[in-house]
């Protein structure tokens, strides 16, 4: 899968002669809190959440080294995916801290961190690209002044601009932005989870299959069929390219719950 398939970029810049570094400041409990989300509008069980690595999130763009800031309690465990993070080469975790007030739990430091570290690898000519993850409109001063100091600056997010979730100014201030999608989301499944192919030679044996399973997946009936040990659906109306296999049913599903928009 080509990048052009997992995003898509709203570009402002003049392309620039260079790509490294490229940097990316993640708000970590913001953005897990989506993923988790989109996951589960994308017709994601819960449990399925175990075949997939948050980490892998930020791993589409290629980026040199990623900073990741959180905060939890200093009695509290670090959350598995805090953990794999850490456990993870190109990764940088900073924390802050999470203070309890009745009714609400605050997180204090982690802007601020972001914005300090973000800033200073910007005016010391450390990074070229800064990308940012999980950003909304407490960020504007943040992207101006990262902006002025010539780094190209990315907001990536899984929001639509066109309905209007995106900050405008936040927006207009960035060279690019990036909406994450579903075919995104498919990128951090485990790798073992990966067993979807395009299969045209199985196109004549479609019909002749009897084994037969219907999945739903965003408003749209699949038919699933089985041929001896492989799973089939065609995604089209189309020719042999539209034919795709898998070994595994529950591989086939999750496909066609994230990728559904990316084949038809």
């Amino acid at each position: 899968m080509t990048n052009s398939n997992v995003y898509r970029t709203y570009s402002r810049t003049v392309t620039h002669g260079h790509r490294d570094p490229k940097f990316a400041f993640i708000d970590g409990d913001n953005v897990w809190k989506t993923y988790e989300n989109e996951l589960s509008r994308n017709g994601i069980e819960k449990k399925a959440n175990d075949y997939f690595d948050f980490y892998r999130l930020f791993r589409v763009l290629g980026h040199d080294r990623c900073y990741v800031y959180s905060a939890i309690n200093d009695n509290t465990v670090q959350p598995k995916w805090l953990l794999d993070i850490e456990a993870n080469d190109g990764f940088i975790v900073k924390m802050g801290e999470l203070v309890e007030k009745p009714k609400t739990r605050k997180q204090e430091g982690v802007d601020v961190k972001l914005a300090i570290d973000a800033t200073r690898l910007a005016y010391a000519n450390i990074m070229r690209t800064c990308t940012l993850y999980g950003a909304d409109g407490d960020f504007l001063p943040l992207v101006e002044a990262v902006a002025e100091s010539g780094v190209v600056v990315e907001v990536v997010s899984f929001a639509d601009p066109a309905q209007g979730r995106v900050a405008p100014k936040l927006r207009a201030a960035a060279d690019n932005y990036i909406r994450m999608n579903p075919a995104w989301l498919y990128e951090t499944l485990k790798p073992k989870y990966k067993t979807v192919n395009c299969s045209p030679h199985f196109f004549h044996d479609w019909r002749r299959t009897e084994d037969v399973h219907f999945f739903r997946a965003r408003s749209k009936e699949f038919e699933i069929r089985r041929f001896e040990s492989t799973y089939l659906v065609k995604v089209s109306d189309g020719g042999p390219s539209s034919m795709y296999s898998s070994p595994k049913l529950e591989d086939l599903k999750l496909w066609l719950s994230l990728m559904v928009f990316e084949t038809v």
